[in-house]
C-alpha cells in the first residue's frame, strides 16, 4: 500500500495501549477526519513490556505490540486513514530498550555476557574498575545485600520451561550454560537412580554435560578473548531440555534439584558460588547509582540503553520501522530522547538514508525530534529533520498569558514564604550537582577514569623523553582490541603521576561544568571532530562558570576545557584524538539527563511560585521583558529556519495540561488575591499540620505546590458557579489524583521525601494534610473547599480565554500544531500518570455533530447557538469549536499555513500590551489572529 498522505499539518496524538488499541483508534478515523488533522501521530507501538501503559519500554524492536494488535489491524487503521486523507507520524524510541527477561536479546545477553551476539546492542562496560566484575552486569535489583537475601533463601534456582534459571520474587535471571554441569553435578547420584533402566539417557546426558563443561566461564572468555558458539551451545541445552522433559521422572528429578541446590547453610554457599559464575551479579538497588555498568534512561534501572551508533545495531532496531515506511504504513516518524544517543547526528543521518531507501514511500516523510532546546540555543541547523516535538513553542507561548508586574508581585511573597531568596538559577544549580553527585555518580565515576587516564597520558607525552625519539614506539592497543580505553585500557590503572589533578578533582571540574551548561548537550562527534561554535561557547561559559565556584581546581578545569574543546589536536595521535572524542562523547551523554532530571524533575519541584511556567523545557522564571515581541521574534524565526516543527501545548510528558496552566497564569493577573488567600490558609490549617522530625509537615514549598495545583484542576464544570461544591464522589477523585501527584512532586523535589529513600512519615503526613483538606466535613475543611471555588469562578473564565486564545495562536502560527488526545475540550490533568486518562471520546463526537449541525444551519440559529458557546464555556464546546475552524482552514489552506508569509500586527489603544496579533499572507489567501494577552481583568 503506497501512502500518499500530505506532510502533516496538525496531528492527533494517541496514546494507545491494551485499553486503546488499533482497532479503537480506526473507529475514531472520521471523528479525527471532521475535526480537522491531517495525521494521528502515535505512541510507540513496537512489542513493549506485558504491563506497559506507554509503550516506551520496548523489549523487541522486530516484533509489533501483540497488546495493541496485529499487522492486520495497522494495515486495516493505516488503509481508514489513507481514504479520508490522513496518515501516521509513529513514536519511536531508539535510546533504551526494557532491561527485563521479557526482552530476548537483554536475556541473551544475561545468559551469555559479552559472547552473546547482542552484547553490542547494549551500552555496557564489561571492564569495571574491579577485575573480578569483568564480563559481568551488575542488576540492582535486591532490597537487601546478596548475603542476606541468600540467607533469607529469597533467592532460589528452579528449573521452568525447560531451563534453570534464578528467582527472586518476580524477578527471573538466565543461568550461564558453563554452570549448568555445576547443578546437574549437585544432583547427580539421584540422576543416576532415576537413569539405572536406561543408561543410553545416561550417557547422553553424560554427552550433554561433558560438552557444556567444556565451555569456559564468563570472566575466562572476556580474559582470554575466547568467545563460544552460541548456536552449537542452545543445541546441546535444547537437547539437555528434551531428555529432562521426556520422562516424568527426570523432570521430578530436575525440579528437585533446583529446589535442594540451595537450601541449608551449604545450599547459600552453594548458590553464593552459582551466582559468582553468571554473566550478571545481582546487587542491592541503593548501589545501582554508585557501581552500575550499563547506561541507563535517565536513572531507571529497568530501562538499558541502546548502542545505535553501531550501523549493525541500527540496522537490526529498525527493520520493522522501515519496512512499515516502505508499505506506506508510516508518513512520519518522532524521535524520542534524541540527546540520549552517542552520536544524534550520525543516527538522524541513517534514519534519512534508510527513509530514502524505502521505494515505495512517501515522498517525504518528515522526522521530528525531542529535543529540549534552552532559550537562544538553535537546532542544528546540518540535521536531517522537519524540526523540534514542539516543547520550545510550547514555553515562548506561554509568557505571554503572564503579567510581568504580578507575576514579581508573586515571586517576592514566594520568597518571604519559604524564607529564602535565591534566584530561579540556584536550584537549577543545585539539582544538577545533586543529580551528578547521586543518581548518576557511576557514569561521573567512569567519566574520572577516562579523564585521568587522559591527564596522565597527557603528561606523560610531554615530559622530556628518557630515551632518543628513535627509540620509541607508538602505544597501540593489543592486537584485535579497539583503541578505545574505555572499554579495553586497564580499569585498575586509577593513579596519577606526580603534579597533576587527582581523581578527586577531576570529578569536581566534570560535575561543577556539567552543572554550568546552559544547554542540555553539545555536538561533538567522531566523524567530523569539530567543535561548533556554539559548542565552544557553550563549554567556554560553562569552564568560566565553574572556576568561580571554587569547587574544583584551575588545573583539573584547564585540562577538562582542553579536552572538551580538542585544543592541540594537530599535536594528538590518532589513538588519543579518538580517546579524547570518546570522553567528549561520554561526557555529552551524561550532561543531557543531568539537566532533565536536575531541573525539570528537581528544580521545578522546588522552586514554584508560579507553577505553569515550571515545564519541560522551561524555566520558573520569565526571561524576556517584552514577551510578545518575543513570540512575534521566535515565530518568524522557526518559519525561516524550521517551518514544519511541531507546536505543541500538553504532551505525555508535560508537567500540567495547557488548561491547568493557562488558569494558573490567570493569578499573575490576581496578585493580591492569590496572596491574601495563601496568608489566610496558612494561618488557618496549623491544625492539619503533622510535627515530623521537629518541623510541619507538610513544609511551606508543598503546601504552596498544592494549593496551586488545586486550583488548576478544580473541576471545570464547577469553575463558573459560586454556590456548587463538587460532589463527594467528584471530591474523592479529585483527592485521589492530587495525593498521587504531591508525593510525586515531594519525591522528586528530594528536599523531604525521595523515590529511594523514602520518608514515610514525611509521606504520610501529606497525605493526611490533603485528605483532611479535602474530604473531611468539618467547618474549617468546607470554608477552605468554598474559597477555593470562589477563587477558580474568579479567575476560571479569564483561564478559558487564554486557553482559547493559545489555540488560536498554536493552530495558526508557523510549525505543524499537535493536539493531544483529549484536548479539543477542557483538559485539567497533572503529570503522568494522570494525564493517561482514558478520554472520552464519544461525547466528543457527539459536540462536534452538534457544532456541525449548527454551523450548517441559518445564519441567524448559528449566531445563537455561539452565543450560547461563549456564555457557558465551562462545558468545552466553544474550545472544540475553535479548535476545529482553526484545523479546517490549515487544511483547505495547506499553502498558506504551511509557507505563507507571518507578519506581526501592530496594536493601538489603551490595551495595546494586552494584544498579540498577526497575520498570515499568501499570494492567494490571508488570515488573521488576535489574541488577549494576558487575559482582561476589567
Amino acid at each position: 500500500m503506497q501512502s500518499d498522505s500530505p506532510w502533516p499539518m496538525a496531528t492527533y496524538r494517541l496514546q494507545l495501549n491494551r485499553s486503546f488499541r488499533f482497532a479503537d483508534a480506526q473507529d475514531l478515523v472520521p471523528y479525527f477526519s471532521r475535526l480537522g488533522v491531517t495525521h494521528i501521530y502515535a505512541s510507540p507501538i513496537l512489542r513493549a513490556r506485558q504491563s506497559s501503559l506507554h509503550g516506551y519500554d520496548v523489549v523487541d524492536p522486530k516484533t509489533i505490540n501483540p497488546n495493541l494488535g496485529d499487522k492486520t489491524n495497522l494495515i486495516s487503521l493505516a488503509t481508514e486513514l489513507r481514504k479520508l486523507g490522513l496518515g501516521i507520524v509513529l513514536d519511536i524510541v531508539p535510546n533504551h530498550m526494557a532491561a527485563s527477561l521479557e526482552n530476548p536479546y537483554w536475556r541473551d545477553v544475561l545468559t551469555y555476557g559479552p559472547s552473546s551476539p547482542f552484547a553490542s546492542w547494549f551500552d555496557i562496560d564489561w571492564r569495571m574498575p574491579d577485575p573480578n566484575m569483568w564480563g559481568r552486569v551488575l542488576l540492582p535489583v535486591l532490597g537487601e545485600p546478596r548475603s542476606q537475601v541468600i540467607k533469607n533463601s529469597q533467592i532460589r534456582l528452579i528449573w521452568e520451561d525447560g531451563r534453570f534459571l534464578i528467582r527472586y520474587f518476580d524477578h527471573l535471571f538466565p543461568v550461564d550454560p558453563a554452570s549448568v554441569p555445576t547443578i546437574c553435578e549437585f544432583g547427580m547420584e539421584d540422576l543416576k537412580k532415576c537413569l539405572e533402566e536406561n543408561p543410553f539417557a545416561l550417557d547422553t546426558m553424560n554427552e550433554i554435560l561433558g560438552h557444556l563443561l567444556q565451555l569456559p566461564i564468563v570472566v575466562n572468555r572476556l580474559r582470554r578473548r575466547v568467545n563460544i558458539d552460541r548456536e552449537e551451545t542452545e543445541q546441546w541445552l535444547a537437547r539437555f531440555a528434551q531428555l529432562v522433559m521426556q520422562s516424568p521422572r527426570i523432570q521430578n528429578w530436575a525440579e528437585a534439584t533446583a529446589e535442594l541446590f540451595g537450601q541449608g547453610p551449604s545450599g547459600n554457599v552453594r548458590l553464593a558460588k552459582l551466582l559468582d559464575k553468571q554473566p550478571y551479579r545481582l546487587v542491592h538497588w541503593r548501589d545501582a547509582a554508585r557501581i552500575i555498568n550499563y547506561r541507563r534512561f535517565f536513572d531507571i534501572n529497568e530501562l538499558v540503553s541502546v548502542r545505535q551508533e553501531d550501523p549493525r545495531v541500527f540496522d537490526e532496531t529498525h527493520t520493522l520501522l522501515s519496512r512499515w515506511i516502505d508499505e506506506g504504513l508510516i508518513s512520519g516518524v518522532r524521535v524520542d530522547h534524541i540527546d540520549g544517543l552517542r552520536d544524534p547526528e550520525g543516527y538522524l543521518d541513517r534514519l534519512d538514508e534508510m527513509i530514502a531507501d524505502c521505494q515505495h514511500a512517501p515522498r517525504q516523510v518528515p522526522i521530528f525530534v525531542e529535543k529540549i532546546l534552552a532559550p537562544g540555543e538553535q537546532l542544528p541547523h546540518d540535521w536531517p529533520v522537519a524540526g523540534t516535538t514542539g516543547y520550545d513553542f510550547l514555553n515562548q507561548v506561554e509568557p505571554i498569558f503572564i503579567s510581568l508586574e504580578g507575576f514579581g508581585k508573586i515571586e517576592d511573597y514566594y520568597h518571604r514564604l519559604i524564607r529564602q531568596d535565591y534566584a530561579a538559577e540556584h536550584y537549577s544549580t543545585l539539582g544538577k550537582r545533586r543529580v551528578l553527585r547521586n543518581e548518576f555518580s557511576a557514569q561521573i565515576d567512569r567519566l574520572s577514569d577516562l579523564l585521568e587516564r587522559l591527564s596522565i597520558e597527557s603528561r606523560r607525552s610531554s615530559s622530556p623523553p628518557a630515551v632518543e625519539a628513535d627509540d620509541l614506539e607508538e602505544t597501540s592497543p593489543p592486537e584485535g582490541e579497539q583503541s578505545n580505553s574505555e572499554e579495553h585500557s586497564d580499569p585498575t590503572s586509577n593513579t596519577s603521576t606526580p603534579g597533576g589533578p587527582g581523581k578527586r578533582d577531576l570529578i569536581n571540574a566534570i560535575v561543577e561544568t556539567i552543572t554550568a551548561m546552559g544547554v542540555y548537550r553539545t555536538y561533538i562527534d567522531n566523524r567530523h571532530r569539530i567543535v561548533s561554535e556554539a559548542d565552544q561557547q557553550t563549554i567556554t561559559a560553562a569552564i568560566a562558570q565553574a572556576r568561580t565556584t571554587g569547587r574544583a581546581s584551575s588545573e583539573a578545569l584547564d585540562f577538562l576545557e582542553e579536552v572538551l574543546l580538542l585544543k592541540r589536536r594537530e599535536l594528538l595521535s590518532e589513538h588519543t584524538l579518538s580517546e579524547r572524542v570518546t570522553f567528549i562523547q561520554r561526557f555529552q551523554q551524561v550532561s543531557g539527563p543531568a539537566a532533565a532530571k536536575g531541573v525539570e524533575d528537581t528544580a521545578h519541584y522546588v522552586y514554584v511560585p508560579l507553577a505553569s511556567l515550571c515545564e519541560v523545557g522551561g524555566e520558573p522564571k520569565i526571561h524576556s521583558s517584552d514577551p510578545l515581541e518575543e513570540l512575534h521574534r521566535s515565530n518568524l524565526e522557526r518559519l525561516q529556519t524550521w517551518p514544519g516543527a511541531m507546536l505543541s501545548a500538553t504532551t505525555h510528558d508535560t508537567k500540567r495540561t495547557a488548561d491547568v496552566r493557562a488558569r494558573l497564569d490567570v493569578l499573575s493577573e490576581f496578585p493580591d488575591l492569590w496572596i491574601e488567600s495563601l496568608n489566610r490558609w496558612e494561618s488557618a490549617h496549623g491544625e492539619f499540620f503533622t510535627d515530623v522530625g521537629g518541623k510541619p509537615a507538610p513544609d511551606p514549598v508543598t503546601r504552596y505546590l498544592f494549593y496551586q495545583t488545586l486550583i488548576g484542576v478544580w473541576p471545570a464544570e464547577n469553575s463558573g458557579s459560586s454556590t456548587n461544591l463538587p460532589e463527594q464522589i467528584e471530591l474523592q477523585d479529585l483527592s485521589g489524583r492530587i495525593e498521587a501527584y504531591m508525593l510525586k512532586a515531594a519525591r522528586e523535589a528530594k528536599t523531604q521525601t525521595t523515590w529511594t529513600n523514602q520518608n514515610q512519615q514525611y509521606e504520610s503526613a501529606l497525605s493526611d494534610f490533603i485528605r483532611r483538606l479535602l474530604l473531611n466535613a468539618e467547618a474549617a475543611s468546607q470554608s477552605f473547599l468554598k474559597e477555593v471555588r470562589d477563587i477558580v469562578s474568579r479567575i476560571s473564565i479569564p483561564g478559558f480565554w487564554n486557553s482559547l486564545s493559545r489555540s488560536l495562536v498554536q493552530f495558526t502560527a508557523p510549525g505543524t500544531p499537535d493536539l493531544y488526545q483529549g484536548d479539543e475540550l477542557w483538559n485539567f490533568s497533572l503529570v503522568d500518570p494522570d494525564n493517561r486518562r482514558p478520554v472520552n471520546f464519544q461525547a466528543r463526537q457527539n459536540m462536534l455533530n452538534e457544532i456541525i449541525t449548527h454551523f450548517e444551519s441559518p445564519e441567524e440559529q448559528r449566531r445563537d447557538f455561539l452565543k450560547g458557546l461563549v456564555l457557558t464555556p465551562q462545558d468545552g464546546r466553544i474550545k472544540l469549536h475553535v479548535i476545529r475552524s482553526a484545523l479546517t482552514a490549515r487544511r483547505d489552506h495547506p499553502h498558506l499555513f504551511a509557507a505563507g508569509e507571518y507578519l506581526p500586527l501592530s496594536v493601538r489603544g489603551l490595551h495595546k500590551h494586552r494584544i498579540f496579533a498577526f497575520a498570515r499572507l499568501s499570494p492567494t489567501n490571508t488570515s488573521q489572529s488576535a489574541e488577549p494577552s494576558p487575559a482582561d481583568i476589567d
